[in-house]
């Protein structure tokens, strides 16, 4: 193994500390980390006095798989007592701020789950998920905090989320969408009386906008997004408060996750986008007031409390930070960031960039150009395909993007059509798509730079993830234009997707490939599985054994296929890993062995 590549892996994949799901309780800041060194994700406390504690961890660290992508895994009572989602069981756990105890609070099996908790006066609600031999269940429980006892109070749809109480508790409301839909597609906002449960109001039960979020605010209205203009916009009262071709709204792919928030003066509280100039700022008086900050972009996680802001906020050559910011007057400071050692002047910057693709349709990407840290010759490059599809992906710092740079290998992150966050045309332009349009735009930003004699034509490289990989592999098999590729966790085989994907994604390929059985043709057309015949360039692959998103049969059929085709490729398969690999020495073998691959190119 090549010495100099490996010590710029592990710098890449340098011990981050990962934070996520800020709250505060009387001027305590509570968030979860994740830690290399550390097994579990565990809750940790800033107080006031600047002392920084963990009140959760060890057997008892959060997470939860309801949807299979858990998130929204705890909430804070009045009393400061904290509610959470116990990774290892699956069930709700009480920590008691004066004694530091922790009581289970549920006793379901190991076919229950439980997300997105909120409190009001002596009730919990949540998101419950039963898994019954050949059925999967999601619906809304309460649960009262004194008898503990257990009552479904919304059932019914496919799906629910960030069941939420008013300020006052009188009110509540939640979120639901129902197959073949997914979130992004249509999601509808249901609210009413909490003594009431059974006369509740849909707001937009017969459109097809999606509202992704809302809040409650002191006045019992309901503030949320909305895209029923082509872009998501906040609403207040059926309104928009600031109609703009500005993307408010975000991918639901977790519970727990915000991208606006409600003063306590009932001041809106937005990030906004697109991906290339992202802001957060306040809506007043139906102007958009961003602060100044320097940050490139928001993870979607907010907490208020008085008149401040707590966020996170990324950053183009550093990792995020928590940030707490003074709404009236603007004033920010940083209350916690990773002091990760690393050279902030050799950081490459992401330069974003429009391009034309197919059909006169224009596309967009990030590009990171080596040129800047090496000699101004040809350098390779290196085409990302970010993975959903329905995602996207942005300019802040990525130690993983830095690597390639440092190796003399340029790089271009693609937010292909279909991607988020250019309003609701450009991401439903991927509509039985899937597997075309993401082609020709990943190979379209390959030959614009090409064209503009920016990297060499003779090394140019295209990487994927799950569904990013199947983006690579087409992007293989009918362009020409690679020398070689490398697909992590990617999907092949359409057909065996569409009969083994858990319940959350059951009818995703409804909308990125058509309906089945009707499109079979198309299915199997636009499986790599089924026209290996056609890749001629060498292709490494990884894969964790674990996996149930992209089963590992994914890679070794394809693995199979190419060796029977003599086209060289390679497999790296790791026991221990998911969707997604999570152990730090396992990343850094697997970027090792693909960066010396596309080198002996």
């Amino acid at each position: 193994m090549n010495t100099s590549i490996e010590t710029a892996a592990k710098k890449a994949f340098c011990k981050l500390i990962h934070q996520r799901e800020i709250k505060v309780w009387q001027g305590h800041c509570h968030w979860i980390e994740s830690n290399p060194d550390v097994k579990g994700d565990y809750l940790v406390v800033l107080k006031p006095d600047g002392e920084k504690e963990t009140l959760v961890d060890g057997d008892d660290a959060l997470g939860n798989h309801v949807h299979e992508y858990g998130g929204g895994d705890y909430a804070i009572y009045a009393n400061g007592d904290i509610y959470f989602i116990r990774q290892e069981d699956q069930q709700i756990c009480r920590y008691h701020r004066q004694t530091k105890v922790i009581d289970p609070i549920t006793t379901g099996d190991q076919h229950t789950r439980y997300a997105d908790i909120d409190l009001a006066d002596d009730v919990l609600i949540a998101i419950q998920e039963v898994h019954h031999e050949h059925d999967i269940v999601n619906r809304i429980i309460s649960i009262n905090l004194d008898t503990l006892e257990e009552v479904v109070v919304a059932e019914g749809h496919d799906f629910y989320a960030s069941p939420r109480f008013s300020k006052d508790g009188k009110l509540w409301a939640y979120l639901y969408w129902d197959h073949p839909n997914m979130p992004w597609n249509q999601c509808q906002l249901c609210y009413g009386h909490w003594f009431e449960k059974d006369a509740m109001q849909t707001i937009n039960a017969s459109n097809s906008d999606v509202i992704s979020q809302f809040c409650w605010t002191s006045q019992n209205q309901l503030l949320y997004t909305s895209d029923q203009t082509g872009w998501a916009n906040v609403y207040l009262d059926g309104k928009p408060l600031y109609p703009a071709q500005m993307h408010f709204g975000f991918e639901r792919w977790q519970q727990g996750q915000q991208n606006i928030a409600v003063m306590d003066n009932d001041v809106c509280i937005a990030i906004a986008g697109p991906p290339e100039k992202r802001s957060l700022g306040k809506i007043v008086d139906h102007e958009w007031q961003p602060f100044d900050l320097p940050c490139c972009d928001y993870l979607p996680f907010m907490a208020t409390e008085g008149d401040d802001l707590f966020v996170m906020g990324a950053y183009i050559d550093a990792p995020p930070k928590i940030l707490r910011i003074n709404v009236v007057s603007g004033e920010w400071s940083m209350i916690e960031g990773n002091k990760v050692n690393h050279d902030q002047d050799s950081v490459v910057p992401a330069k974003p960039i429009q391009f034309p693709s197919l059909d006169g349709a224009q596309a967009h990407a990030f590009f990171y150009d080596a040129r800047k840290t090496h000699s101004s010759a040809l350098l390779p490059l290196l085409v990302l395909c970010h993975g959903g599809p329905t995602a996207a992906t942005s300019p802040q710092w990525d130690p993983m993007i830095q690597f390639w740079v440092s190796q003399g290998i340029s790089v271009v992150d693609v937010n292909y059509r279909g991607s988020t966050g250019y309003g609701r045309a450009y991401q439903d332009a991927l509509e039985h798509q899937w597997g075309v349009i993401d082609v020709e735009d990943c190979v379209a930003a390959r030959d614009y730079l090409v064209d503009a004699r920016m990297v060499d034509p003779k090394r140019c490289f295209i990487r994927g993830k799950s569904s990013g990989g199947l983006t690579t592999l087409r992007a293989l098999m009918y362009s020409g234009k690679f020398a070689a590729g490398g697909c992590y966790y990617g999907v092949s085989d359409l057909m065996q997707l569409l009969k083994i994907t858990h319940k959350f994604e059951q009818c995703y390929l409804d909308y990125l490939i058509g309906g089945y059985p009707e499109e079979e043709k198309r299915y199997i057309d636009r499986s790599p599985t089924h026209e290996i015949g056609k890749i001629k360039v060498p292709i490494i692959f990884f894969h964790g054994l674990l996996d149930k998103v992209v089963p590992p049969s994914q890679t070794i059929m394809m693995i199979d296929a190419l060796e029977a085709h003599h086209v060289p490729c390679e497999y790296h398969a790791f026991p221990s890993e998911k969707h997604g690999f999570k152990d730090l020495e396992n990343k850094i073998t697997a970027l090792v062995k693909e960066c010396l691959f596309y080198k002996g190119k």
